[in-house]
C-alpha cells in the first residue's frame, strides 16, 4: 500500500488538549507552526518498552517528545494522565516528566526533536498533545512518516541532505496534525455557534410560552452546560437574563405601542401573574409597566 501525507487530511484527530502546567518547568504550553529552522532530531528509532506501574520516570530535558504506540498502555504527562490503545499517539513539552504503565510489552516509534517556534503563531498545538487513530489506514499513515524520518536520520552521519530531509519531513508531518487539529476545532466552533444563534431563536420565538433551559438545550442539540457556557460567552448573559431581557423589551414596547392590559402584556411575555410581572418589569426596566405607560401619555399630551 503507497501511503502520502496529503491522506493525513482524512484523519480523525481525536485530541486531547491541556494547558495545565505539570512538571513543564518553563511553561511550553504550544509547539507553534511552521517553525523558524528545520527541526534538529535527537533521537530516532523504534523500541521495546515495558515499564510498569508508572515507577520509571523520564524527562524530556529541552527537547520535544513524540511517541507513536504499538501497544495499549496509560501514560502520565506531568499531573495528566492518558489512556491509549495501539495506534496512540502523543506529543510532550520540553522539561516536562513523565511515564508509563504497561499491560503487555510491545514497541514504539520515538522521534526527541529541538525546534525553535517562539516567534512562529500561525498555527499553535496545545500541549501535551494526545491522538487515537480512529482506524488502520490512519496509523498506517503516521507509521510509515515515522519510518521514513528514522531512516533519513540513521543516514544524516555521512549525509547532509538526509539530515535536512528528516527534519523537513518531521516539521511536514507536525504542520499537517496541527493544520488538522485546528480545522476540527473551527468546524466545532462553527457548529457550536450555529447551535448558539438557534437557541436564541428558539427563546425569541417563544417569549410567550413558558419554556425551560433544559428544553432549549435539547432543541439546540447541544448539553445544557456546555449550551450555557458558549451562549454567555458570545451574548454576555445566561440564558435565563437573556430571555427575560427580551421579554422585558417586548413588554415596553407593548406598553407604549398598544392598548392592551398591563395583564395582558403580561401573558403575553410568558408572565402570567400580574405581581411576577410588575416586580421582574420593575428590576429591568427600573420603573413599573403602569409608571411607563402613564409616563408616555404625559409626554404624548405635551
Amino acid at each position: 500500500m503507497i501511503l502520502n501525507l496529503s491522506q493525513l487530511d482524512e484523519i480523525n484527530i481525536n485530541g486531547i488538549f491541556s494547558t495545565k502546567k505539570g512538571f513543564n518547568m518553563n511553561n511550553t504550553e504550544f509547539l507553534r507552526l511552521p517553525a523558524e529552522s528545520i527541526p534538529k532530531i535527537l533521537v530516532a528509532g523504534h523500541y521495546y518498552h515495558e515499564d510498569k506501574g508508572f515507577l520509571r520516570k523520564y524527562y524530556t530535558d529541552d527537547s520535544f517528545c513524540l511517541h507513536l504506540y504499538d501497544y495499549p498502555g496509560t501514560i502520565k504527562i506531568g499531573n495528566l494522565t492518558f489512556r491509549f490503545k495501539a495506534g496512540g499517539m502523543t506529543i510532550i513539552a520540553p522539561f516536562t516528566e513523565y511515564s508509563y504503565d504497561l499491560p503487555q510489552a510491545g514497541h514504539h516509534y520515538c522521534i526527541h526533536f529541538y525546534i525553535e517556534n517562539r516567534n512562529c503563531k500561525v498555527n499553535e498545538l496545545k500541549l501535551p498533545f494526545f491522538s487515537q487513530m480512529g482506524n488502520n489506514i490512519e496509523y498506517e499513515i503516521i507509521k510509515t512518516k515515522l519510518k521514513e524520518i528514522i531512516e533519513f536520520d540513521f543516514m544524516k552521519e555521512s549525509n547532509k541532505i538526509a539530515a535536512a530531509a528528516s527534519g523537513i519531513s518531521l516539521l511536514q508531518m507536525l504542520c499537517c496534525i496541527s493544520i488538522k487539529r485546528n480545522r476540527i476545532e473551527q468546524t466545532v466552533y462553527s457548529r457550536s455557534f450555529a447551535s448558539v444563534l438557534k437557541a436564541a431563536s428558539i427563546i425569541d420565538a417563544n417569549l410567550h410560552l413558558f419554556i425551560t433551559i433544559p428544553s432549549i438545550a435539547k432543541k439546540a442539540e447541544l448539553s445544557q452546560n456546555y449550551l450555557a457556557r458558549l451562549f454567555k460567552e458570545h451574548y454576555g448573559m445566561t440564558l435565563t437574563h437573556y430571555q427575560t431581557k427580551k421579554r422585558m423589551e417586548l413588554a415596553k414596547y407593548l406598553l407604549l405601542h398598544s392598548d392592551a392590559k398591563i395583564k395582558e402584556i403580561g401573558e403575553r411575555c410568558g408572565l402570567p401573574d400580574p405581581q411576577h410581572f410588575n416586580k421582574v418589569f420593575k428590576k429591568i426596566v427600573g420603573k413599573n409597566p403602569s409608571a411607563v405607560r402613564a409616563n408616555q401619555k404625559w409626554e404624548n399630551h405635551e
